[in-house]
């Protein structure tokens, strides 16, 4: 398996990050009002219309049980 500088670790497994899984994995927006998944060039929520759309995180965020 190949680990590079930029690996994480999930759970013991050693993950090697490259451009074309970030890039799959991190170009998707997240609606703030309902956390639907949305592509890339949405402008708003494919389930409820909300206008307010985030990117999707590229690191965890710090909350109960991290």
């Amino acid at each position: 398996m190949f680990v590079s500088e930029h690996s994480q670790d999930h759970g013991g497994i050693k993950m090697a990050r490259f451009p074309e899984a970030e890039a799959r994995i991190f170009r998707k927006y997240i609606c703030m009002r309902c956390g639907a998944t949305n592509p890339w060039k949405a402008e708003k929520c494919r389930k409820c219309g909300y206008k307010g759309l985030r990117a999707k995180a590229k690191e965890p965020r710090g909350g109960v049980g991290r």
